[in-house]
């Protein structure tokens, strides 16, 4: 799943240093736009290895072949009926999540209608699910905040959580599911607001429980509350690494059950797959006359050590000084940890970063820009493929485009 991220307006405004390519090579790694389709898109998932794009609209469930778009097979669904999409990590699979609480499982390559998990569960709405990205073991969770552990390899559930860990007694509501990056784990985030007095963020005073579980039995193996802080989303920059971003741009970076970094002013974060760097893209806070300076440094998970200047963006549209509502940029690094992106969402308006993607060489332990591309329409949802030759770039309601990278 996969899931909401935090980021930065204030890129939107900016004046990128360079985006002329360091090497003369570059242009032999331009991506290729390869698929485009037009639908009113509620979601789309690619196959591990790049070659099926999964789209799920209104029309109902189409796969397709990556490269051409051709067709491989399209089955009508119900309206308004399904709640999400993902293929198992071998993609063999292809999961479709329904609203009734169930889930249809599809052949990954050719399409056909294997079967469906939990109909016993139907009447009971579906919130979310996701798949470990090592094995046929998905969490899903429910409206009634009920979250089932499901081996769907062997077709039987593995553990019901009735109380998802949690500070009671007050609205709780589960908001994220999370697996390690090995699949031994996975968290679930339950946010809550207390009723108490309001803080500056101009609501309710905001808490999370955040619970980490082990994947093969289901059990629950600790827990974190974040404690006054409006929790926004968290993630798994490695197995014994949790990330957790705040409505008040902070992050809380745990190790093994302890806080070992905790950064202020943050506006997004990304990771490398090797589970060894997380980049913090930060509010320089610098004060700049007429303007505002944001940079992205590299964090050593490893070695615990915050790495020097990575890369700077700068502006001098005085207004962006302002900077509260700047949830609209986001970060992505594949798999290859060779290149990253940045994207602006489509709800920001009035800036120049507006609308365009651009992609960064981090091979080098540096960020050097080697695209940008005008997009029309800036993407609500950006992803690469499992092996990183491909990007997904969705458009809710309208379109999907992949781009392949040599």
């Amino acid at each position: 799943m996969k899931k909401p991220s935090l980021i930065l307006n204030a890129i939107c405004s900016l004046i990128f240093l360079s985006f002329a390519p360091a090497h003369a090579e570059s242009k032999n790694r331009e991506m290729k736009l390869v698929t485009k389709v037009e639908t009113k898109l509620l979601q789309a998932a690619i196959s591990p290895n790049g070659d099926r794009l999964a789209v799920l609209s209104s029309d109902g469930l189409t796969l397709r072949h990556t490269r051409n778009g051709n067709v491989i097979r399209h089955l009508e669904l119900p309206a308004h009926s399904a709640a999400g999409l993902e293929f198992s990590h071998d993609g063999s699979d292809l999961v479709v999540g329904m609203n009734s609480g169930s889930l249809n499982v599809f052949n990954g390559h050719t399409g056909e209608k294997r079967r469906v998990i939990l109909e016993s569960v139907t009447g009971e709405k579906l919130r979310f699910f996701a798949l470990s990205p090592r094995e046929k073991k998905l969490v899903i969770v429910l409206e009634t905040n009920k979250a089932i552990v499901y081996d769907f390899d062997k077709d039987r559930t593995i553990k019901t959580h009735e109380n998802i860990p949690s500070s009671a007694d007050m609205n709780d509501l589960v908001g994220q599911v999370e697996f390690s990056p090995n699949g031994d784990k996975f968290a679930l985030f339950t946010k809550y607001t207390a009723p108490t007095s309001l803080d500056w963020f101009g609501g309710m005073s905001q808490s999370a429980t955040i619970g980490i579980f082990e994947t093969a039995t289901g059990d629950a193996l600790n827990s974190f509350v974040i404690s006054k802080e409006p929790v926004h989303s968290f993630y798994f920059p490695g197995n014994d690494n949790l990330a957790i971003l705040s409505f008040k741009f902070k992050l809380f970076l745990i190790s093994n059950g302890e806080m070992i970094w905790d950064y202020s002013n943050v506006e997004t974060v990304a990771w490398t797959a090797d589970e060894k760097s997380i980049f913090v893209a930060r509010d320089n806070n610098m004060g700049i006359i007429n303007g505002y300076q944001a940079m992205v440094r590299r964090h050593d998970l490893d070695k615990n050590q915050d790495n020097p200047l990575v890369y700077l963006f700068e502006s001098q549209d005085q207004s962006m000084t302002a900077i509260r509502d700047r949830f609209g940029m986001q970060m992505r690094v594949s798999s290859r940890n060779t290149d990253m992106i940045f994207f602006s969402e489509d709800y920001i308006k009035g800036d120049l970063m507006r609308n365009k993607l651009v992609r960064f060489d981090i091979s080098d332990n540096k960020m050097t820009a080697m695209e940008k591309f005008e997009l029309g329409e800036a993407p609500t949802r950006a992803y690469f493929s499992d092996n990183g030759s491909f990007l997904v770039l969705e458009n809710q309601d309208k379109q999907v485009r992949v781009y392949e990278i040599p």
